[in-house]
């Protein structure tokens, strides 16, 4: 794990709806890298 991910978002008590808290926060930045790629594509960057 990285650091930064590592130290800010390995909450291991929290959840949300029975989820652990480091997985949505890394399907967010998932998602909103993958919105950035499709951005990128439709810009024709």
């Amino acid at each position: 794990m990285p650091p930064v991910t590592h130290t800010l978002l390995n909450r291991v008590e929290p959840s949300v709806l029975g989820v652990p808290f480091l997985y949505l926060a890394l399907f967010g930045v998932y998602v909103a890298l993958i919105g950035v790629l499709i951005w990128a594509y439709r810009r024709g960057v």
